[in-house]
């Protein structure tokens, strides 16, 4: 999900839906999680539920490119 996209198309504050996910999230409404996407395919390459485990660099399986996470 994306709270910033969802608050504007509800037209109402960000920090209250990001809130409101963060404390889904802890109901276990929601799941948070991480991915990694080529910015190339688009393809999911990895994911993980801690942002601290994702990688700096990682290599795309589908388009054969290795890339610098932004984290």
């Amino acid at each position: 999900m994306k709270p910033y996209a969802l608050a504007a198309k509800w037209n109402v504050p960000r920090n209250d839906v990001l809130k409101l996910l963060l404390h889904a999230t802890q109901a276990g409404l929601v799941n948070k999680e991480w991915r990694l996407i080529c910015p190339n395919c688009r393809v999911s390459e990895s994911s993980s539920d801690k942002l601290a485990t994702i990688v700096d660099r990682y290599h795309c399986d589908w388009c054969g490119i290795d890339y610098e996470g932004n984290v």
